[in-house]
């Protein structure tokens, strides 16, 4: 879920000029990298302001035309990172996985994709027309959206001598409502384990996820969107 906020939150405004483009539908795909291979999945169609999926899942007449018509060698799409043009993507190829349809793609231009690093692509040509927005925190912000976090790990009753053994899944600074400052998006996990019968540490039985949108300066950053999950 994080990476498709952090580069398609900064796009909001833009869904109001997508109206416009009746000719075709606007697809939005997710791009993701590993080792020098890219990879992308078609995740939404944007109509208006709202969201459907591509097609129907496990649908193989279906999944088969969208990737004949959207995954066709040589077709180009802009890459977009952080709210921003970044370059392209062509297609190579598609196939099948277990339920569902993916493409081999080459980029040009854009970031480094891996991990938890990924972008969007689309065949829009008004969507995520400013620059790039997402960067990596300053030290100073860091520590202040790590204290918040540990502020709500705390409000939901996570035991003090558990704080400091919360992760980082992601943490980015990005723009989302175009108001030239940043917001820190990020993802957190906190888990605890069982004893094994044979000494150790046995397997999962509690874990503490936390989603989180922040707003402000490092000296008074505040919670704008909290999503916390204890099971």
């Amino acid at each position: 879920m994080l990476f498709g906020l952090l580069s398609f939150a900064p796009l909001a405004p833009a869904l109001r000029s997508v109206t416009a483009q009746t000719r075709q539908p606007v697809i939005v795909f997710a791009v993701s990298g590993e080792s020098g291979a890219g990879n992308m999945d078609a995740i939404a169609v944007v109509s208006g302001r709202q969201f459907r999926p591509p097609y129907r899942e496990e649908n193989k007449p279906a999944e088969t035309a969208f990737a004949q018509k959207y995954f066709a060698t040589g077709k180009t799409y802009r890459l977009i990172f952080g709210g921003g043009g970044a370059g392209t993507v062509t297609v190579k190829k598609w196939s099948e996985g277990c339920n569902n349809i993916h493409s081999e793609v080459d980029l040009a231009g854009g970031p480094q994709l891996g991990g938890q690093v990924r972008a969007l692509a689309t065949n829009s040509d008004s969507l995520g027309k400013r620059a790039s927005s997402r960067r990596a925190p300053s030290a100073e912000e860091r520590a202040a959206v790590m204290k918040l976090v540990r502020t709500i790990y705390r409000q939901r009753r996570t035991p003090a001598n558990l704080l400091n053994s919360i992760k980082v899944t992601n943490l980015t600074a990005t723009d989302i409502d175009g108001d030239s400052k940043p917001e820190f998006v990020g993802s957190f996990m906190l888990t605890t384990r069982g004893r094994a019968s044979g000494g150790g540490e046995g397997p999962i039985n509690f874990e503490r996820d936390l989603f989180l949108i922040a707003k402000g300066t490092a000296a008074s950053v505040r919670g704008d969107f909290v999503k916390f999950q204890a099971y």
